[in-house]
């Protein structure tokens, strides 16, 4: 998921019914792969996910879902518990953010970059 779990970090799962959105899930993908992402929504009996750093996910049938993330062990020993996020505001959140990036996407090759390093840039505390 990038931001809330990075790669290599060990993950705690529940056994659970079925996704609700915003809930962090486990699932397998079409090639095997094990994913973590944020389930975002459910359309004809699958699940849609989306990570923190990537696109969407294609749907995940109910059979390749292997239970809820709960908490989160980084590489450095340090544990911490996933947070569940409306799937209201994750959902608000994500069109915002592929608007921006289309909107992003739409401008001359000069005024592309320099809105991405506006982007990248660190906050000031």
């Amino acid at each position: 998921m990038g931001r809330a779990i990075r790669s290599g970090s060990r993950v705690r799962l529940i056994v659970a019914e079925r996704p609700r959105f915003g809930e962090v899930w486990a699932f397998c993908t079409e090639d095997g792969r094990v994913v973590v992402h944020r389930c975002i929504a459910r359309r004809s009996g699958r699940y849609r996910f989306h990570g923190d750093t990537s696109g969407p996910d294609a749907p995940v049938p109910l059979d390749r879902l292997i239970g809820r993330a709960i908490e989160v062990e980084d590489r450095g020993g340090e544990v911490r518990t996933l947070r569940f996020a409306s799937g209201a505001a994750t959902a608000a959140r994500l069109r915002t953010l592929d608007d921006a990036r289309r909107a992003v996407r739409a401008l001359p090759s000069p005024a592309r970059n320099a809105v991405r390093w506006v982007l990248r840039r660190p906050r000031r505390t």
